[in-house]
């Protein structure tokens, strides 16, 4: 997770690392993270194509179409395994595909869907199975890949297909569309099948009542979280325990598009239909407005196991900024110019996009908290409130942070000081003082400093052995390899 922010930036409480686009691009966006810090999403790349993108390293994109020029799309979701969908246009008609350890497979022609008909992934689960939609040749239904198979979904009658899956848990949950005819007219539905083995069994109806109701999230127990259509108004709506919760702060252009494990969801509109948008954090029965004091607008994005949100809020600025909640600090500014929050996983590390120079582009990011601007996430750092090694008179071959730039400094043997590889992030947030303090090393390191047998010792928890490089001087490693153990 650490190669993630070599070359981060610092910008109030959070730590920044920007999303390099591929080779001859000038903007990229951001649409997922895994608890990897893996990140996907588009990128432009040479010809000012838009290309499917994974970033395993801030600063080498990884184009998933390979080798042919002129595929364009986006990747949209990864699996914690590091599995990829999205969709890639061809002849204007956009492909499913999944990506998987470097092997990319076109769904669309794999199944031998007809090429004149669109289909897209929206999600896959951590067994690689892969949901999404495709037009079969009467209208769109979802469907399911797993094992290089393709699976179509069933609608809720004969004469009433499904319109599309749209998540997956790893139980085999789906939830997605089917429609409904009412009158003269078709509506969508929410449902939910169930996937066993190769087996698919349903679709069921959520039991909302409402007109129409749309699906967005299911999480690892079940719950889903969307948006009904009651008359004019549309609501959110979680269903937990078979139990169906509608909020009743009903209005226009709401949004449900995420919930967590412990199946609280975040939602977005115009409360009674007048004013700006505004976000909330729910739990069914309970909602937190979530910038009661922003200038204006404030909508969600996601929402993760901790109950940090993200989204983007104008917080005391006219400016669209990308923030952060949490229910001890409220919400904070990530960026001070336009950004947006688009992503949140289960260590806190932040996906967005930002505005880039005049032409609109917008080039992606990883954010995290890092209250002592240390260079380490709050959620990584060992040692909280990282100050520098300034008291220390450097003795052969021994290391530490003497000038509090993150970097540790090596005095090489004929008596030089440099700048070895080694930096804070190397030992999660710790100066050479502070392990001596935290870890119980022997008090003459915090005056004379640490060998790197200290640094990288297995017996405490910071070692990385992250190594390379050498001093030509005297053949010694950056970080003292011939130094006292």
């Amino acid at each position: 997770m650490h190669a993630l922010f070599l070359a981060a930036t610092l910008v109030g409480a959070f730590k920044i690392t920007m999303l390099e686009p591929l080779p001859g691009g000038s903007h990229c966006l951001a649409a997922d993270i895994n608890d990897r810090g893996w990140v996907v999403g588009q990128s432009e790349g040479t010809g000012g194509r838009l290309r499917a993108s994974l970033w395993i390293d801030p600063n080498e994109p990884i184009d998933l179409f390979g080798s042919d020029p002129d595929d364009v799309g986006a990747a949209v979701d990864i699996s914690e395994t590091g599995v990829v969908v999205g969709f890639v246009m061809h002849a204007s008609i956009p492909h499913a595909f999944v990506w998987e350890d470097g092997v990319f497979v076109d769904i669309h022609e794999a199944a031998r869907l007809d090429p004149t008909r669109p289909s897209q992934a929206f999600a896959v689960n951590d067994e690689g199975v892969v949901v999404g939609q495709a037009d079969f040749g009467a209208g769109n239904r979802g469907f399911v890949w797993k094992d290089g198979a393709l699976q179509e979904l069933s609608g809720l009658t004969r004469t009433t297909p499904s319109a599309g899956a749209v998540d997956i848990n790893n139980a085999g949950e789906i939830v997605g569309v089917a429609g409904v005819v009412v009158g003269p007219e078709t509506f969508p539905r929410a449902v939910v099948w169930t996937l066993l083995d190769s087996t698919i069994s349903g679709p069921v109806e959520i039991p909302i009542g409402a007109v129409s109701s749309i699906p967005r999230a299911i999480n690892a127990r079940g719950d889903v979280i969307g948006t009904a259509t009651f008359g004019p108004d549309t609501y959110a709506f979680l269903f937990r325990n078979d139990i169906v919760l509608t909020d009743t702060l009903g209005g226009t252009s709401l949004r449900a598009p995420a919930l967590n494990n412990a199946g609280r969801g975040v939602f977005d509109g115009q409360p009674g239909g007048v004013g700006p948008d505004e976000g909330y954090l729910w739990d069914g029965t309970t909602r937190v407005k979530l910038c009661p004091a922003c200038a204006g607008l404030s909508t969600v994005a996601d929402v993760n196991d901790d109950e940090q949100v993200v989204g983007t809020a104008q917080i005391g600025s006219l400016v669209p900024t990308a923030y952060l909640w949490s229910s001890d600090r409220g919400p904070r500014a990530i960026l001070s110019d336009n950004s947006d929050a688009t992503g949140i996983n289960a260590l806190g590390l932040i996906i967005g996009d930002r505005a880039s120079g005049t032409a609109g582009d917008r080039l992606a990011f990883i954010a995290c908290e890092d209250d002592d601007q240390d260079g380490v996430c709050n959620s990584a750092d060992a040692c909280p409130n990282t100050q520098g090694d300034f008291h220390i008179d450097l003795a052969t071959h021994r290391l530490a942070d003497t000038d509090g730039d993150g970097v540790f400094e090596v005095r090489l043997a004929d008596g030089s000081i440099i700048d070895s590889t080694l930096t804070l992030e190397d030992t999660n947030g710790c100066s050479c003082t502070q392990l001596v303090l935290t870890f119980g090393l022997p008090e003459s390191f915090s005056s004379e400093g640490c060998p790197q047998g200290a640094l990288a010792s297995s017996d405490h928890p910071l070692g990385k052995g992250r190594f390379v490089g050498t001093d030509a001087m005297d053949g010694l490693t950056v970080f003292g390899v011939a130094a006292e153990q």
